[in-house]
């Protein structure tokens, strides 16, 4: 019985693998172009990469200069970041990170808008409630080079 088990595992483990290949090309694609929703997109696979600690994603996003600098003034390197999101390897650290993250959405609802410009996209994030003129909450700067979005800086304030 455990062979057989096996056998139907591994079967379906074959079947999967191309599946999600293709996802992950298409998913590539679509973040490669340079698109309002291509910098959107990048936006969003650079939180879930986050919460799920996908450090190789996030090397190949952040550049080596890249910054944050929180409401507080300080900023926090690439290097932070990264180590930061190894953590949360961890499947446990991961979802604590994703109830935390849909906790802060939730109760600080935001809109998005892009700027975009040549080779650059400012993605701003604001309050609904005090609109995309005065309640900026935050913005990520992204430059396109290589064929791909990458992260230069980004800054977040108190606004909610």
């Amino acid at each position: 019985m455990k062979l057989k088990t096996l056998f139907l595992m591994s079967a379906l483990a074959l079947s999967i693998g191309p599946s999600i290949s293709q996802a992950q090309a298409a998913r590539a694609a679509r973040e490669a172009q340079k698109t309002v929703a291509a910098v959107k997109a990048v936006d969003d696979h650079w939180g879930e990469a986050e919460n799920h600690g996908d450090t190789t994603y996030l090397k190949q996003l952040l550049l080596p200069g890249y910054r944050s600098v929180g409401p507080d003034g300080v900023a926090h390197s690439r290097s932070q970041i990264l180590a930061g999101a190894a953590k949360r390897i961890d499947p446990a650290a991961s979802a604590r990170a994703v109830a935390d993250s849909v906790t802060y959405v939730t109760a600080h609802p935001s809109g998005v808008s892009v700027l975009l410009q040549d080779n650059t996209a400012v993605l701003s994030f604001y309050s609904r409630k005090l609109g995309p003129e005065k309640g900026v909450k935050g913005s990520d700067i992204f430059v396109y080079a290589g064929g791909h979005w990458h992260a230069i800086y980004s800054e977040h304030s108190t606004a909610r």
